[in-house]
């Protein structure tokens, strides 16, 4: 029987993922902005705090951990102190580090943001992306032996900043198919043809396209399912994901549209759900919808945050439609029906017209045409629109725009199209 996608996330509870890849810690230093510096034309920013967040893999396993499953992660850090500082917030949060080794021939990657007044005003780096010591690599293949078979998914989060070598990624692809394990893979080009025979492989566009060697959406995404002989999903920012199933046809996913503050992690996030939701043996057409409803909640937040398993499940209380202009998302009584409309910038709802619904719509946000019987009407937030039964309409986005709309009741035999929705002209 097909579970449901909250069974999905009540099953994720305890479930052991592996997280393999190149770790790296985020630092972040906090202040106020009161001057401009007399040295050069730049903000002087007073520091109030440090805060450090695992990033890289252990992004990817916070979020695992933070979804309720059990996170390993595995890999390397340098012998100094910003090694020290990683192994340290990944323990707080109940993430195992056993699988983490100390390589003194390479420095732990480490990337400072500079946040003025909540503004991110500038980023600097300390990595070097040498492969890890054969002796180190060793370490990790042993203890990659003696775990693989007790997991219930594996992620590979490559970023080629060489924690991960050929030898070792072969190894555990090996390992994996040997005891039948779910494991899904984010590489960089540069890395593709360390990984194949998994189960999925997530590159995004751009990586797609310079695989691929193809431009085409459809002819990259079966080019790849051919060359990696795995299902392929295909991350496309704003307008949503991609599914090429290994065995059939493609699925999209359309993006969850929402008021994007930071894009930080989400592909993190991404890998996170899908892996722990395989890790259920959920269908990975459904691991695919959750991972895209966490990625909508993960943009909304600012930093490197990671999703819970109480935010997943409530997004799924909200019924959401997805459309060819947008989306709908539906609250619903006995005595009226409340929806938001989130209308994507040149496209277009159906002209269509209700016998018997009557309703408001207000617009909360963007610019909006609507085509109201013979009228044209622009709408700017705050504005207000009551449409009567058998009044012919259509709107249209000028703007990204969101529109409160109450009404009477909702039956879709009661909504007689004229014109199909789409792009407009």
């Amino acid at each position: 029987m097909k579970k449901s996608l909250e069974k999905i996330i009540d099953d994720m509870w305890s479930k052991l993922v592996l997280i393999i890849g190149d770790l790296m810690l985020d630092k972040f230093i906090w202040g106020s902005i009161s001057r401009i510096s007399a040295e050069a034309p730049v903000p002087i920013v007073n520091v109030e705090k440090v805060t450090y967040v695992p990033g890289g893999s252990g992004n990817t396993a916070n979020n695992v951990a933070s979804l309720a499953g059990r996170a390993i992660a595995v890999g390397v850090v340098g012998d100094d102190s910003a090694g020290d500082i990683l192994l340290n917030e990944l323990k707080i949060r109940n993430i195992s580090i056993d699988g983490i080794f100390k390589d003194d021939t390479k420095h732990t990657i480490e990337k400072t943001r500079i946040m003025g007044e909540s503004q991110h005003l500038l980023r600097y780096d300390y990595e070097e992306n040498s492969y890890i010591s054969n002796n180190v690599e060793a370490k990790i293949n042993d203890y990659l032996s003696g775990q693989v078979a007790d997991v219930n998914a594996v992620i590979i989060s490559d970023y080629a900043k060489g924690s991960i070598t050929e030898k070792l990624a072969r190894h555990l692809v090996n390992l994996c198919n040997k005891y039948d394990k779910v494991i899904i893979v984010d590489t960089k080009p540069k890395h593709s043809r360390f990984y194949k025979n998994v189960t999925l492989v997530k590159p995004n566009i751009k990586e797609a396209i310079e695989m691929s060697g193809e431009h085409d959406l459809i002819k990259a995404g079966g080019k790849l399912k051919k060359y990696f002989d795995a299902n392929i999903l295909i991350t496309r920012g704003k307008d949503g994901m991609s599914l090429f199933l290994k065995n059939g046809d493609y699925i999209e996913m359309p993006t969850r549209a929402r008021e994007v503050y930071d894009v930080s992690g989400a592909g993190d996030t991404v890998m996170a759900t899908i892996g722990s939701a395989l890790g259920t043996r959920s269908s990975l057409e459904d691991a695919v919808h959750l991972a895209n409803i966490a990625a909508g909640i993960v943009v909304e937040k600012r930093g490197v945050v990671p999703v819970t398993m109480e935010e997943l499940k409530n997004q799924l209380k909200i019924p959401f439609y997805p459309k060819v202009w947008g989306e709908e998302r539906w609250l619903v009584n006995e005595d009226y029906c409340g929806k938001l409309l989130r209308l994507n910038k040149g496209f277009k709802s159906s002209l269509h017209y209700h016998k018997n619904k009557d309703e408001t719509f207000y617009v909360t946000k963007g610019k909006v045409l609507l085509e109201l019987t013979k009228d044209r009407i622009i709408m700017n937030p705050g504005d207000l629109q009551r449409i009567r039964p058998g009044q012919i309409h259509r709107f249209s986005g000028l703007e990204d725009s969101e529109i409160i709309e109450f009404s009477t009741h909702h039956e879709e035999e009661d909504s007689y199209r004229i014109e199909k929705s789409g792009k407009m002209e």
